[in-house]
């Protein structure tokens, strides 16, 4: 598992267990101060990780008994206890953890803490106790049937039986507990449903720093008396968690501070089928566990303290994939035709570069040394691509450049990924980013932007020779707005930030003057143009009474590449689609291979004399997000619209690759508008490939003009990837 968590001293809950412990040894009927020491005599040979992942069971609830392994071995583990009971706020539940994992104990008792201090290390019997997922939280407990679900859920299992189970293993040493640092809140997010990281973080000791208090209906405290209340925290980026409070505990009605500040606690589950994102929980155990608000600990990988060059690459050589901002010094740019870094040749080290679709940062403004650096890409038509890319800006050599991302490996070599390469996501030092584009080539006005200027003169222009950029969705005509290609002008455009706009009031209206940029663009004449993202070159004027765009002298058609003052070759659009792949070896005219990340693309595989379209992460390097792309279709000529194709998967049982459909605005699936269709898959067979799969019927209707078919291969795992194959790809023509 890839993670942002990594693992951190809890120095201050280890005070906290200290104080507890030895006020349990002021009794005056205890005659002597001196403690036998326990030592247990079970020997640990499973970790908490292992028995959680050997009995999970991805229903919920279950709650079944823990046999011996396979060699009649009783499953034993050893963890030390994180958390306690004594504030009122951990009921009935004891959590120990190890260095894999944290498992919930529900125990029928009071005051175990008693029994188990914090940072007591327990050796533990499994075998012949019970383990199920009580709304979801994986634990060990006692079965209970629930009627409500048909099944058995764990419940508090009586003390008695613990004990026959349980053994202490000398004193408490709260020091060694390691608390998980969770940098970012919506790792926790996009990551509710994943059994393998629910396996290693329910149940953890936890800190999340540079919270704030997010107060609900109105309270203005941690809970209320006698009652059970959710407060939340969120961190910089806004994503919210769950904080549970008695009102039993003794810091009920402890006042929410105002400022941020840091929070511990342990991570609970509660999974919630409307929105499984919200399951995740924290549990304070003490109000000790709230902290230095109003001077809160920045994460590493905040915006306030990024991660150094040698910060990430240390991150990515160990593995945990953070996500986070870094700073580094713009150095170069990765050469033409290089598909997988392998030494510092592969660089255009200095400001004469060759493409603009990357950068490359450094520890110093004169690195010249691969391991010191990070590469990433600058994505086509974005604002950070705009601004940075040393190919245009070659100013820019030596300045320091911030950006937001993961810390992976990317084309082989450490790197950032997961940049769009939007306005919030990096900054450039001395450089100020104009919100909504600047009007220049490199970052042309976005439409939003000019409808905001508002004009009113049809002759003398405040923005005159600027560049404009969106999509086409329909003409002005009999004085209003159209957005169908039937009775379309061929004088005009409307554009749109988004293809599926259709509110004349988020659009302007572009003139076409006689011409190339007419003979290119006009609807009435090319129907397919309707959705295209276009760049266009004029005069921001008032025109056919909305903000528009006249004079207009130059264009760029971005699916296309073409553009210019002469007229370019127009879109070849197939009337449907009916591909079997038997023609070639190679794929068909007009399908393309692309690769946005990994170094594996699709192609034409054969077998038993059948031709199929087929993509493997077979020896590459992972994550892939690599795309089968289809010739254009209009879909105005097509006898229905859906769309059918075969499907088949080798995954030896399963895969941690996945392949998806969608319909696509243009062919670069990097920039398109993108729509999922609800396909379905084959399983993973035991072994070999599976039986071929069709799709059935798709249903295409809610779409219109030109549009692309992309098949998306996908996976972030290093291991068990699948192949993929694909054939009997149609639309059916008229």
């Amino acid at each position: 598992m890839k993670s942002i968590i990594k693992n951190l001293s809890s120095g201050l809950l280890a005070a906290s267990a200290l104080i507890g412990f030895s006020a349990c040894q002021d009794d005056i009927d205890t005659p002597s101060l001196v403690q036998e020491v326990p030592v247990a005599n079970l020997k640990p040979n499973s970790t908490i990780l292992e028995v959680k992942e050997a009995f999970w069971e991805n229903t919920i609830p279950y709650c079944n008994q823990i046999g011996t392994k396979e060699n009649g071995d009783h499953y034993i583990v050893k963890g030390r206890v994180i958390s306690s009971d004594v504030a009122g706020n951990v009921f009935k539940s004891l959590y120990i953890q190890d260095e894999t994992a944290a498992l919930p104990l529900s125990i029928n008792q009071y005051n175990l803490y008693l029994s188990y201090r914090v940072g007591q290390e327990v050796v533990i019997d499994l075998t012949g106790l019970y383990i199920g997922r009580y709304a979801g939280l994986e634990q060990l407990g006692y079965p209970q049937w629930s009627a409500r679900d048909n099944a058995y859920q764990p419940t508090f299992m009586q003390p008695g039986i613990l004990e026959g189970h349980i053994e202490l293993n000398g004193l408490p040493e709260p020091a060694k507990i390691d608390t998980l640092i969770i940098s970012s809140l919506s790792e926790l997010e996009t990551n509710a449903t994943s059994a393998e990281f629910m396996q290693k973080m329910q149940g953890q000791l936890v800190r999340v720093n540079n919270v704030k208090f997010i107060p609900q209906d109105g309270l203005d405290v941690l809970g209320i008396y006698h009652e059970n209340v959710s407060q939340k925290i969120a961190d910089a980026s806004g994503t919210q968690l769950t904080v549970r409070t008695s009102g039993y505990s003794n810091f009920w009605n402890t006042p929410l501070p105002e400022e941020n500040g840091d929070v511990v606690g342990i991570l609970g589950y509660y999974y919630s089928s409307s929105d499984p994102s919200s399951s995740w929980q924290l549990t304070l155990i003490d109000k000790e566990g709230m902290m230095n608000f109003g001077n809160p600990t920045l994460p590493l990988g905040s915006k306030e303290r990024p991660y150094t060059i040698a910060e990430a690459v240390k991150a990515e050589n160990a593995g945990t994939s953070a996500t986070g901002w870094v700073e580094g010094y713009i150095v170069g740019t990765i050469a033409p035709e290089v598909e997988n870094i392998t030494s510092s040749s592969q660089i255009e080290w200095g400001a004469d570069a060759t493409l603009a679709s990357s950068v490359v940062i450094g520890a110093s403004k004169d690195t010249r040394d691969l391991s010191e650096c990070l590469v990433m890409s600058l994505p086509q038509g974005s604002v950070m691509r705009a601004y940075v890319a040393l190919a245009n800006h070659p100013e820019n050599l030596g300045k320091k450049l911030m950006v937001l991302g993961r810390l992976e490996k990317y084309m082989g070599t450490y790197g950032v990924t997961g940049n769009n390469g939007s306005i919030d996501e990096f900054s450039l030092e001395g450089v100020e980013i104009v919100v909504g584009g600047s009007g220049t080539e490199d970052y042309p006005y976005e439409v939003g932007k000019v409808i905001g200027f508002k004009p009113q003169s049809t002759t003398d222009s405040e923005y005159p020779g600027v560049w404009v950029k969106g999509y086409i969705v329909g003409t002005y005509h009999d004085y209003d707005a159209h957005f169908e290609t039937a009775n379309a002008s061929n004088n005009n455009i409307l554009l749109a930030a988004s293809p599926d706009v259709k509110d004349k009031s988020q659009c302007i209206d572009v003139q076409l003057p006689f011409g190339d940029v007419r003979t290119a663009l006009n609807l009435a004449n090319n129907p397919g143009m309707l959705g295209a993202q276009v760049e266009l070159y004029g005069d921001v004027l008032k025109y056919n009474t909305m903000p528009g765009l006249k004079n207009t002298s130059k264009y760029k058609i971005l699916s296309q590449g073409t553009g210019g003052g002469d007229t370019p070759t127009p879109p070849v659009t197939a009337d449907g689609l009916d591909e079997n792949f038997d023609a070639s070896t190679s794929l068909p005219s007009g399908w393309k291979a692309v690769k946005l990340q990994g170094n594996k693309a699709w192609y034409v595989a054969s077998f038993s004399g059948n031709n199929y379209a087929s993509m493997t992460g077979y020896k590459g390097t992972a994550p892939f997000d690599s795309w089968l792309v289809s010739p254009a279709v209009d879909l105005s000529k097509v006898s229905a619209k859906t769309l059918s194709f075969r499907s088949q998967v080798n995954g030896y049982g399963s895969t941690t690759s996945t392949i998806e459909v969608f319909v696509l605005s243009s062919d670069d699936p990097a920039t398109a508008t993108k729509t999922k269709l609800p396909a379905s898959w084959p399983t993973p067979p035991s072994s070999g490939y599976s039986s071929w799969l069709g799709s059935g019927s798709l249903d295409l209707s809610a779409f219109s003009g030109t549009v692309y078919i992309g098949f998306r291969y996908a996976a972030t795992e290093d291991s068990n990837y699948a192949t993929w194959c694909v054939d009997d790809v149609c639309i059916p023509a008229k």
